[in-house]
């Protein structure tokens, strides 16, 4: 788990960068300042989960959603794994939070079509990337700031203490959406 955790660190703070050069540091950090400002707690996840579960909450949470048929073990049980359908196709969902003091801080989220092949345009890594931020505008609103750079394009919404961010990872040919807890961000710098 310890390389999941490095991994995320390692796109937490490409995605940072990226932000930063897109929007200047001032802007962005007035953005986050104005979300944290409004003292408004976004700490919904998915299925369920919340920023904040302990390591043995969230254990607890997935057993009962795995006895329920709802979840089982990932890729190469490092991960939890469910399936989702949607615009007639079924997509491969993963993932583990990253805990900072045992509670849930980030959560990514790793999209996949069931069916791949990379031959196929109706199973290209764009269309799942626009099929996804559909799926997201459709949950959380069209206020996605799309952010471009010469290696990606991400697309990222702060609301409150939640941020999400969403791209393309072309090295593992799927689309991730990135939950972090700005709160506890601002609280680790301290």
């Amino acid at each position: 788990m310890n390389q999941a955790i490095l991994m995320l660190k390692v796109i937490f703070y490409s995605l940072l960068v990226l932000i930063t050069l897109t929007f200047g540091c001032n802007e962005y950090h007035s953005l986050v300042n104005r979300e944290l400002a409004t003292n408004v707690k976004r700490d919904t996840l998915l299925l369920d989960l919340r920023f904040g579960m302990t390591q043995r909450e969230f254990f607890t949470h997935c057993w009962e959603l795995n006895k329920e048929g709802i979840v089982k073990e990932g890729a190469t049980y490092s991960t939890v794994h469910f399936q989702i359908e949607k615009f007639g196709k079924k997509y491969d969902v993963n993932f583990y939070p990253v805990f900072y003091e045992g509670r849930i801080v980030g959560l990514p989220v790793e999209y996949s079509y069931t069916v791949f092949s990379p031959w196929n345009s109706d199973y290209s890594l764009d269309l799942l990337f626009e099929e996804i931020m559909n799926i997201y505008r459709s949950d959380y609103g069209d206020d996605f700031l799309k952010i471009e750079s010469k290696e990606r394009i991400a697309y990222v919404r702060v609301d409150g203490n939640r941020r999400i961010s969403i791209f393309n990872n072309i090295n593992r040919n799927n689309v991730t959406a990135l939950y972090f807890d700005l709160s506890s961000e601002k609280n680790s710098e301290k």
